[in-house]
């Protein structure tokens, strides 16, 4: 084998070679690497969970010392990022600041809600108490609005199966519509499933989430993806999204679907179909805030 041409940075494979230590840590020393396979693929995942769910103690589960502190930027909200590796991966784990709902009003939940919605990840890892599961879901059920890929990891499943809390993950998977599997940070119960589970959804082809909301709203979201379906307007077509969730964007007023909106002619005639669901709403609800009432289940 010759190596002359090589140059720094550069790499190559060595294959089948004999060489002593020395020789070897020589090639290396010139970016020779020993097999392609040394290079990871990366997966950066976005820890959520509400306040007391036991995300810190996961991580450091999944990625024992192996983390870095700091701050989101602007704030002193701390930023915690950790990473480990399995199966040639290399999972970044952000862990976000604990957050009720991401329709809060605290500086943590803005955070959260701020990354979740713009920051840089590829999956969402929800992490709920498994031992109060049904005001944990509140967070749940946002964050599938989001539609982005996303695992529901059932956190102290040992200590609500010893307060008799019994809990079908594969059938709660198949209502939310994402994957669910029962863990345990503490006695580390699941963990390398969790870890195969991550792989397994960021590999896979993304997959709507059933976000159910109160029957008053169904009403209202059905209307308007009616309308969307007959019109078949290609405007709507181009924005890549299923016209329930558009009716849902309609419905949360949200700003950048107006901006692009106003000014098509099918906002004409989709604007005092969506006052009248609004008005609806507001009566029902007694409040005029769309955030407060998309939050309902």
């Amino acid at each position: 084998m010759t190596i002359e041409g090589l140059k720094d940075g550069e790499s190559a494979v060595i294959t089948g070679l004999d060489v002593d230590a020395q020789l070897k840590d020589r090639f290396f020393s010139f970016g020779i690497s020993k097999s392609k396979k040394m290079d990871k693929k990366i997966i950066k995942i976005a820890l959520v969970g509400q306040p007391n769910v036991g995300k810190s103690l996961l991580i450091n589960a999944l990625c024992h010392s192996n983390m870095k502190v700091g701050n989101f930027t602007g704030v002193t909200i701390e930023k915690a990022q950790a990473k480990t590796t399995h199966k040639d991966y290399e999972l970044q784990i952000i862990d976000l600041p604990g957050t009720y709902s991401l329709y809060g009003y605290s500086e943590e939940e803005r955070i959260a809600k701020d990354f979740i919605d713009n920051g840089d990840y590829d999956l969402i890892v929800n992490v709920v108490d498994s031992t109060n599961l049904e005001r944990n879901l509140l967070l749940t059920t946002q964050l599938l609005e989001i539609q982005k890929k996303m695992i529901l990891a059932l956190n102290m499943s040992d200590e609500a199966a010893k307060e008799g809390v019994q809990i079908n993950d594969k059938e709660l998977g198949n209502l939310l519509g994402i994957p669910c599997l029962k863990i345990s940070a503490r006695t580390k119960e699941n963990l390398n499933s969790l870890l195969d589970l991550i792989l397994q959804t960021h590999t896979h082809s993304t997959t709507p989430n059933k976000r159910i909301y109160s029957n008053e709203i169904e009403v209202e979201i059905l209307k308007l993806e009616e309308f969307l379906n007959a019109k078949k307007d290609k405007n709507i077509e181009s924005l890549a999204l299923t016209n329930r969730q558009i009716a849902i964007l309609l419905l949360k007023q949200d700003e950048n679907l107006f901006k692009f909106l106003h000014e098509k002619p099918i906002w004409m005639e989709i604007s005092p179909l969506l006052q009248e669901s609004l008005n609806n709403l507001y009566i029902i609800y007694d409040t005029k805030s769309s955030k407060d009432i998309l939050a309902r289940i």
